[in-house]
Formats: C-alpha cells, structure tokens, sequence
C-alpha cells in the first residue's frame, strides 16, 4: 500500500513573477497628458489613492506621485490605470530608469511579458554603462524562457561588473533550465565566491548534488541554514533529502523544526505524515495529513493518503470519505479510483 503515498516535492522558485497579459503604453499620444490631474474613481479605491489623488492634483507635475499612485492601483488590480500613470510620469521624466521598472512590473502582471522586456530594454539604453539594469533584463529574458536573449543580457553586464553574483545566479538557473548541470553548478558556485551570503544559491547546488544522490548536498544545504536561519527552503530539501534516504526519524525532526517558523505549510505536515507512515506510525500519520488538510482544505494528495491510513486500520467508512473527497478535488486521480475499488470489493466479501 505504501508504494501508493505520493510525497511531495516543492522546489525553490526561480523568480516570484506573475503570468502575464497584454496591454499597450509607448503609442499613446502626448495630448492625453491633459486628463493626468483628473481623480480615478472606483470603489475599490483605498485611503492612500483619495491622499495620491489630492497630492497630484496639488502637484501635477510630480512624476513621482504618478508611480506611487499606479504602485497603490496595483495592490488593488487596476493594471490599466496604474499604467496610465506610469505614460505621465515617463512623459515627465523620460531619462528616470525606476519608471521603467515599474512599468514593467505592471506589464508583467497585465499578460505582456515580452513589452515588459521592451520597457527594461529601454531603460538600458538610457543608462547603458549600469550592468544591474542589463541583470534585470536578463532575468526577465529567463522568465520569458528566450534564454539566448537572457545569456546575452547576464553577459554584457558581467563584462561591465564580473563580480555581479546575480548575473551567475541567474545563469546557474538558465543553465539548469537548459540541462546543462555542469554550467549551472559552475555558475552557482561563481555566484557564491562573488557573494558567500547568496543563499538560493546554496540551495540551488544543494537540489542539484541531490539529484545526484550525492551526500554533499547536505553541506550545500547546511550553509544556505547558515546564511539565513528563517529560510525554510534550504530546511525543506534537506529534509526532503535525508526523507528520500529513507532516514525518516531524522526527516521528521528537520520538518519539525520548521513548524515554529511555518507554521501554515501544509506540504510540512504532509511530509511528517508520509515519513511517520513508512515507519508504520498510522495514528501519527492520519493526524498529521488532518492537519494538512486543515490548513489546505483543497489538497487532494492528502485526502488519499489519509485515507491509506484509514485503510490501513480497517476503517472503510473514513477511508471511503477521504478517498471521495480525493476524487471530488481531483477527478483523475487513479489511485483514488482504485482504493475505492478495493474498498467496494471488501464490501462484497
């Protein structure tokens, strides 16, 4: 029954940027500039866009106040708007880089990761001798998945600042994506020289020597923990780790640890519940897939595997829930479908 446990893997995150739409800025004509000073009305306004709105009606010729009210308009969603303010502010000051950032931030959450880019790209060529705006354009190209650009990018501003640790993080994961590990090992490694603090890219080392089932993963590991305490990723594959070596006393105490400072992560107490299953702890482990459950009431995964562990205490009625619930969540999960069979034929007998 254990081979059926699906164990859950969560990986470090690349870049925490949204998908992405389409909406357009550079084309619009300078004769809009007479509606900037107008308020934008809409009930979801919060206090500090009626204070923007008064500031700029005060002062519209501050480019400044035209970004912080689109930053507050995407707090709440209205991408639009926040662009129209970015035009102004651009219009008024087109040499200030930050605006272009910002516009491709908005870019990036409206759908249109490829105007996001052109937005970075113009900033660039304001200010071309900075190797941190080509970093960022860079990093946006890898978002995109245009890894020629992106290489291209990372390189011009490692040849205006080699010691750049972004720029090797940047390619490390560019070369990971790529499945070229030796590259990616090399340039996380060169990131960490540059910067012996980078601690996702400890991580990143650490996941790939674990890939290898290699042991020095956990010195990977260990100092990315050194670096910053409070990074529970570094802790989690770790644990994943030693879990996977099938030391899974050890396992449960790394993802104890991580309680007190994630208290909220079901894949935690998802993962406490596999390791205390394979020890045949079946109390242990139906509890903690509760808890998982309790703080993810979506999570399919864990309805199954609570429900192996009803099984597994000939409990077919809460075994039965929990599997209908798996199914409920996730219609195509086979291994659902078949424990429910299993149960229906015990049923008959």
């Amino acid at each position: 029954m254990r081979k059926h446990i699906a164990i859950v893997f969560l990986v470090s995150c690349l870049i925490g940027l949204i998908s992405i739409q389409s909406c357009d800025l550079f084309n619009k004509k300078n004769n809009d500039k007479k509606d900037a000073t107008l308020s934008v009305t809409d009930t979801t306004k919060g206090a500090k866009l009626t204070l923007l709105d008064a500031e700029i009606k005060k002062n519209p010729s501050n480019p400044n106040l035209y970004q912080a009210r689109a930053i507050e308009l995407m707090h709440v969603n209205r991408l639009d708007d926040a662009l129209k303010d970015m035009y102004y502010a651009s219009m008024i000051d087109s040499f200030n880089t930050d605006y272009y950032f910002t516009i491709a931030d908005i870019y990036i959450e409206k759908g249109d990761g490829k105007k996001a880019v052109l937005s970075l790209e113009k900033a660039v060529s304001i200010a071309p001798e900075r190797a941190d705006l080509k970093v960022e354009v860079g990093r946006y190209c890898l978002y995109m998945k245009e890894y020629d650009k992106s290489l291209m990018y990372l390189n011009e501003a490692l040849k205006q600042d080699v010691y750049n640790a972004d720029a090797y993080f940047l390619k490390g994961i560019l070369f990971k994506e790529t499945n070229n590990e030796p590259k990616a090992i090399s340039n996380f490694q060169t990131c960490i020289e540059q910067d012996p603090k980078y601690s996702d890219a400890y991580i990143q080392l650490g996941m790939l020597y674990a890939g290898k089932k290699d042991d020095i993963a956990l010195r990977y590991f260990d100092n990315a923990i050194k670096v910053d305490p409070t990074a529970t990723d570094a802790l989690y594959q770790k644990a994943m780790f030693i879990q996977n070596k099938k030391e899974y006393t050890k396992a449960i105490d790394l993802y104890k640890d991580m309680v007190p400072v994630d208290p909220k992560n079901e894949h935690i107490f998802y993962n406490i519940g596999y390791c205390y299953f394979q020890m045949d702890s079946i109390a242990k482990a139906h509890k903690n897939f509760g808890i998982a459950i309790e703080l993810n009431p979506q999570y399919a995964e864990a309805y199954y595997n609570r429900g192996l562990c009803a099984l597994a205490k000939n409990d077919l009625v809460d075994a039965q829930y929990n599997f209908d619930e798996a199914l409920r969540l996730k219609p195509d999960m086979k291994e659902a479908s078949d424990a429910l069979a299993t149960i229906k034929k015990q049923a008959l007998k």
